[in-house]
């Protein structure tokens, strides 16, 4: 119960008291992005991450982050356990990275403004039209330098195991011809899926694996890259964690 508290005053204060900057970031990005507002929005989101997960008492781990290509846009691909996954990269990855996210989003005051300003893009798969734009977008975050992050599972596991990733999936990065960094996300659902209360605490590690660059995928068809990339997540992970579809 004290965890619980810790978790949601910590989350709704600190949207809350965001809401001036949140305006004046906004007004600022009417006239264009530039590296101040990039660096001031990545600032705010890698606390809210950082914070939001150390209330629960949770240790974090996190390897491999030599493997991201600097200075240049990628698409980071991996598995998806607890809404905690979020949090988790954007107070854990070391850059800006926006996320295809569902449209509920914008249900929530503040926080959809936010995640706007990250270049996140929110889709609504009953729209076929909109998702389709929404693909776009995140496509044109991609060729404009906007790092974005996707979960080709399409929901979450829950700790239960991985779920075969969708076909289309990865039409972000073939098509934006950026490199592909995938990652492996292991404890998050313990915080939260599997918990025996509100929240729980758990052992979280992310593991972000070697990139996949174009000139090594431009000649494989989308099939074979999604299994090459499911394949390698699925190795990073303990047995438990192993695809629900062995």
């Amino acid at each position: 119960m004290i965890r619980a508290i810790k978790v949601i005053f910590f989350a709704v204060t600190y949207v809350l008291f965001s809401y001036i900057k949140v305006k004046r970031y906004e007004k600022t990005a009417v006239n264009g992005y530039n590296k101040d507002l990039e660096e001031n929005v990545h600032k705010f989101a890698k606390k809210f991450g950082t914070e939001i997960i150390r209330k629960t008492g949770s240790s974090v781990s996190v390897s491999g982050l030599e493997n991201i290509p600097q200075d240049q846009a990628v698409l980071f691909v991996g598995n998806h356990q607890s809404n905690f996954d979020i949090p988790l990269l954007v107070g854990y990855l070391e850059r800006p990275v926006g996320f295809v996210a569902k449209i509920e989003i914008n249900k929530i005051p503040i926080l959809s403004r936010w995640m706007k300003l990250l270049h996140c893009v929110l889709m609504d798969r009953s729209n076929r039209r909109q998702s389709l734009q929404a693909i776009k977008d995140g496509i044109d975050n991609l060729k404009n330098g906007y790092s974005m992050v996707i979960f080709p599972e399409g929901t979450r596991s829950k700790g239960k195991g991985m779920v075969p990733f969708k076909q289309g999936s990865l039409k972000l990065g073939t098509a934006a011809e950026v490199p592909i960094v995938p990652f492996v996300i292991t404890g998050t659902h313990d915080l939260m899926e599997t918990a025996d209360s509100l929240f729980g605490k758990g052992n979280v590690t992310l593991k972000v694996l070697e990139p996949i660059n174009f000139s090594e995928y431009r000649d494989i068809d989308n099939q074979e890259l999604v299994a090459i990339i499911q394949s390698r997540i699925n190795k990073e992970l303990p047995v438990v964690y192993k695809m629900l579809s062995e």
